[in-house]
């Protein structure tokens, strides 16, 4: 019988962007436990789900559990992939990260932005320019240049020295400094601990307050960093 692919699956650590790749992570699908094929490429492979859209839930250990909205018909049938992007428990196994804590309404989710010390960038449509800055892998990791609105970028691709593509068209700007954005969300109880260098570097947290109108969206609300917790 020939196999059928549904769609495929990239885990990616929010934190670092780094693949995560390997056996340990649990599927369901609209509640129900689904099974994957994993391939030593970091690819999850799902097959005979049935449905065309489709409630993705991943459990995986040290990390948040994530739901994410599939829609199989709108993916690109010669290389249909979902990428989900897993938040880090803070669970004394991460040896290349701090703990930020604070404390927003329950089950929010919530963005801290980390001054990247001296850098300073320029972007132009889809490009970024880093200057005054020694980067370790930036590939897949958040980004902004203007913590107030909320607004991040992903880093795709590297261009060359300095320059970078990203995941969106952005404004022309002028030179900025350059904050790395930690996305989480925040528990029942509305605690929050997210994972990042410095905590003494962080210049800004937002939580996200979704509108109580039909229309739906919402607005990022800054919470003083003084008085987090």
């Amino acid at each position: 019988m020939k196999y059928k692919l549904d769609f495929a699956l990239l885990l990616f650590d929010e934190f670092s962007g780094k693949p995560i790749a390997g056996t340990g992570s649990v599927f369901e699908v609209n509640g129900g436990s689904v099974g994957a094929i994993v391939k030593k490429d970091g690819f999850y492979l799902f097959s005979g789900i049935g449905l065309d859209e489709i409630e993705l839930g991943i459990i995986r250990p040290h990390y948040l559990p994530q739901l994410e909205h599939v829609v199989i018909s709108q993916l690109d049938p010669a290389h249909p992939v979902v990428k989900s992007r897993l938040q880090r428990k803070d669970s004394g196994v991460y040896p290349d990260c701090g703990w930020f804590y604070g404390k927003v309404p329950p089950k929010s989710k919530v963005l801290i932005f980390e001054e990247m010390e001296g850098a300073v960038g320029r972007v132009s449509g889809s490009r970024l320019e880093i200057q005054n800055y020694s980067p370790d892998l930036l590939l897949e990791r958040r980004f902004s240049l203007d913590p107030d609105c909320g607004h991040t970028f992903l880093i795709t691709k590297h261009l060359g020295a300095g320059s970078y593509m990203v995941d969106q068209e952005l404004a022309p700007g002028n030179s900025m400094p350059v904050y790395s954005a930690h996305l989480s969300s925040a528990f029942a109880d509305g605690r929050v601990s997210i994972p990042c260098k410095c905590p003494e570097r962080i210049a800004k947290m937002l939580y996200y307050e979704a509108s109580k109108s039909r229309k739906g969206g919402g607005k990022w609300v800054t919470v003083s960093v003084a008085e987090r917790s």
